[in-house]
């Protein structure tokens, strides 16, 4: 039964998917100015 919700709920999550990617991409960029 958690298929079906992961499958119903996927079309919800992409656009947040999307938006944490990006916060993601934010954090390892300052993960990578602070090793410098």
């Amino acid at each position: 039964s958690q298929d079906l919700v992961l499958a119903g709920g996927y079309r919800l999550d992409l656009s947040y998917f999307k938006k944490v990617l990006k916060s993601f991409d934010f954090v390892l960029l300052i993960m990578k100015f602070k090793k410098c």
